[in-house]
């Protein structure tokens, strides 16, 4: 059985601390490709779908929308460049998802998102 993994992004995220759960998650899979098969299922979200800037100043473009995105079994909010500040749209989506979610994860800074 997959379980969902839902990495949230936004404008500043630190790189780093959104690729590094993604990597160990997805190591869940077979070296060889001849196992089960991936455990999890990631998913990355952002508000409205849009593209994100990092704090290093990479564009990453996410598979979907926060708004648009099912309840997760794990929900994973990266480092937070930025802290502290955030709130808004971006916040109320996040504590919904996090109200939803199987198990909240949350990298340094991401915490104050919750």
């Amino acid at each position: 059985m997959k379980r969902d993994v839902l990495v949230v992004l936004y404008d500043g995220v630190q790189g780093l601390s959104f690729s590094g759960p993604i990597e160990t998650f997805s190591a869940g899979s077979a070296a060889d490709g001849h196992g089960p098969g991936p455990v999890y299922e990631i998913r990355t979200a952002s508000v409205g779908g849009a593209p994100v800037r990092t704090s290093g100043g990479l564009t990453v473009v996410p598979d979907g929308s926060l708004e648009d995105a099912l309840p997760a079994h794990t929900l994973v909010i990266p480092r937070d460049s930025q802290f502290p500040g955030r709130g808004g749209q971006l916040a109320g989506v996040v504590g919904e998802l996090a109200d939803a979610a199987g198990r909240v994860a949350a990298i340094s800074t991401g915490v104050f998102l919750l």
